[in-house]
C-alpha cells in the first residue's frame, strides 16, 4: 500500500520522518517546537538556553545528527518569542556559521603577505610560497573581525529596531557605527557604499550632511585644497591600515577610503586599529571594537547579543578533517572573550573536537576555561526522550491538530510493547537514527502490506519489519562510529 493511506488510517496528513534526518527546513519541527513553547525536549535544554533567553555561554559537543542544528533553530525561535513579549531588554541573535568567505579572504591575505616576506635566496632558487596554515596563522582576532562583519551586516536591521530615534543618539555612537561598517561590513563595492549611504542618512539628517559638505568645500577653498589634500591622505593612509589588518574581508583601499571621508578627522585619532605601530592581529583593539558594538546594541534596546556558532565541519577548507577544525576552533577558546560583557556564545560542535579539550595542555585549559562555560557533552538522548519526541512529530502532523497526544506505539504491532520500542530507540542514541528508523520501518512496512487485505483494519508496522529494520539501523551506526573513530 501506499505510505500516504498507512499514514492516512493513522489520521496523519504526511510522513512525519520523512524530512527529519536534516533538521534545515524540517517544517515538522518547526511546528513542533510552536506547539510546545519553543521547548526543544532534551534535558540539557534549559542549560543551553539560559535564564532569561541566550543569557550565560554554552558549548555542546555532538555526532551528526544529534540535533545540534535542530538546537540552533529552537534557540532562535525561542529568542524570538522572547523578544516579541519583553520589549526592553531584548536579544541580539548573530549566526556565526559561514566561514567560506573569511576563509577564503585570510587565504588570500596571508600568502600575498608570505610570498612578499620571502628571502632572497628563495626566490633566486625558486622555492614554491608557504601556504596559509591554519594552525600557524589562524588567530582569535580573525574570529573577531568576522565575527564583527556578521554584526555589522546587521546594522541596517539593528538602526530600524531601535526603541529610541537613532538620529538622537550620542554624535560619538553614531560615528562608531560607521567606523565599525565601514572596516568590516563584508559584500561587494556597490552593496557596501549603498549600505553604508543609508547608515548615514538613517544617523544624521540632511540639513546636517548639507552643512558638513559646506564646511568641507569652504575649508578646501580657504586652504587651497590643503584641506582636501590632507582629509584624502588621512583617509587614504587609513583604509591602507584597515586593508592589511582585517584579513578575513576582501575590500578595496578606495571603498574605504570614500567611506572614511565621513567621518571628521578629529574622531578618527586613536580609533581602534589605526595605531602605526599595531600588529594586524593584535586581539586588544578587537575587544574595543567588540564594545562599540555591545554600546550600539543597547542603545538600540538589546540587552546583550548572541553569538552562535555552527556548521564549523562545513568549510571548503576544513571538510570535516579533526586536525583542521581543532586548528581552527582552538582560538574562539578563550575565556576573555567568552566572558565578555554583553556578548554570549553559543558553540555547536562536532563531538570529535571534544578530544582537543580531554587532551589540552594546561595553557589551552587555563585560557579556555571551559568549566565556566555551561559544557553539555556528549549530546545524546535517551530511548525515553527519543520516543516522546517521536510521538509528538507525528501529533503535529494530525488531522485533527489537538495537542501532542499520539503514542507512538499505535504504529506497530500490538505484540510489540512500549518497553521493547523504548530500548530499540535507546541504541540509536539520537534524533537522526532514531528518525531513520521510523521512515524505513514505515517504508518497507508499506511494502509488505496490502490495501486491499486490511479491510477496516488499520495497517501496523509487522514485528518482523520492527526487527529487521532494527538489525540494518544498528548495523549502520556501528558502520558510521567505526568512521568516526578513524577520522
Amino acid at each position: 500500500m501506499r505510505i500516504e493511506e498507512f499514514l492516512a488510517k493513522h489520521g496523519l496528513t504526511t510522513n512525519p520522518y520523512a524530512g527529519a534526518e536534516e533538521a534545515q527546513g524540517d517544517q515538522v519541527l518547526l511546528d513542533l517546537l510552536h506547539s510546545r513553547g519553543f521547548h526543544f525536549g532534551h534535558p540539557q535544554w534549559p542549560k543551553f538556553l539560559g535564564d532569561p533567553p541566550g543569557n550565560q555561554t554554552s558549548v555542546v559537543f555532538g555526532f551528526k545528527g544529534s540535533g545540534k542544528t535542530a538546537m540552533r533553530l529552537a534557540l532562535g525561535a525561542a529568542i524570538d518569542d522572547y523578544n516579541k513579549n519583553n520589549t526592553d531588554g531584548r536579544v541580539l541573535v548573530v549566526n556565526y556559521d559561514e566561514f567560506n568567505p573569511y576563509l577564503s579572504s585570510w587565504k588570500a591575505h596571508i600568502e600575498r603577505a608570505l610570498a612578499r616576506y620571502r628571502s632572497f635566496w628563495d626566490r633566486v632558487r625558486g622555492r614554491p610560497v608557504p601556504t596559509a596554515s591554519q594552525a600557524q596563522h589562524w588567530r582569535l582576532a580573525h574570529h573577531i573581525d568576522a565575527i564583527l562583519a556578521e554584526i555589522t551586516r546587521g546594522f541596517p536591521q539593528i538602526l530600524a529596531s531601535s526603541r529610541t530615534n537613532v538620529r538622537g543618539w550620542p554624535e560619538q555612537l553614531k560615528y562608531d557605527v560607521l567606523l565599525l561598517a565601514l572596516v568590516y561590513l563584508p559584500g561587494r563595492s556597490n552593496d557596501y557604499v549603498q549600505t553604508l549611504r543609508r547608515l548615514h542618512v538613517a544617523l544624521f539628517s540632511g540639513t546636517r550632511s548639507l552643512w558638513n559638505d559646506l564646511l568641507y568645500v569652504l575649508a578646501t577653498t580657504f586652504t587651497l585644497g590643503g584641506y582636501f589634500a590632507y582629509r584624502f591622505g588621512l583617509a587614504h593612509g587609513l583604509a591602507r591600515k584597515f586593508a592589511r589588518r582585517v584579513q578575513v574581508i576582501e575590500r578595496d583601499v578606495p571603498d574605504r577610503r570614500w567611506a572614511l571621508q565621513m567621518l571628521p578627522s578629529g574622531y578618527l585619532k586613536n580609533q581602534p586599529l589605526t595605531e602605526d605601530t599595531l600588529e594586524p592581529t593584535d586581539e586588544a583593539s578587537r575587544y574595543e571594537m567588540l564594545n562599540k558594538v555591545v554600546a550600539i546594541a543597547r542603545q538600540a534596546g538589546y540587552a546583550r547579543i548572541v553569538i552562535v556558532i555552527d556548521k564549523v565541519d562545513e568549510p571548503a577548507m576544513i571538510q570535516g578533517d579533526y586536525q583542521r577544525m581543532s586548528d581552527f576552533i582552538r582560538p574562539l577558546w578563550n575565556n576573555k572573550l567568552l566572558q565578555t560583557s554583553g556578548i554570549q556564545f553559543k558553540m555547536l560542535l562536532p563531538a570529535q573536537l571534544y578530544k582537543t579539550i580531554r587532551k589540552a595542555d594546561s595553557d589551552l585549559l587555563n585560557a579556555a576555561r571551559l568549566d565556566k562555560a555551561n559544557l553539555i557533552h556528549p549530546l545524546t538522548w535517551s530511548g525515553e526522550h527519543l520516543y516522546e519526541i517521536l510521538s509528538e512529530r507525528a501529533a503535529v502532523c494530525r488531522q485533527a491538530h489537538n495537542g501532542l497526544d499520539f503514542d507512538l506505539r499505535s504504529l506497530f504491532d500490538v505484540d510489540i510493547t512500549r518497553e521493547e520500542l523504548v530500548a530499540t530507540l535507546g541504541k540509536c542514541r539520537i534524533p537522526r537514527y532514531a528518525s531513520k528508523f521510523m521512515n524505513r520501518a514505515l517504508t518497507e512496512a508499506c511494502q509488505t502490506i496490502l490495501a486491499r487485505d486490511l479491510a477496516d483494519k488499520t495497517p501496523v508496522i509487522p514485528r518482523n519489519v520492527f526487527y529487521k529494520v532494527a538489525a540494518e539501523i544498528d548495523t549502520e551506526m556501528r558502520n558510521d562510529t567505526q568512521d568516526l573513530l578513524e577520522v
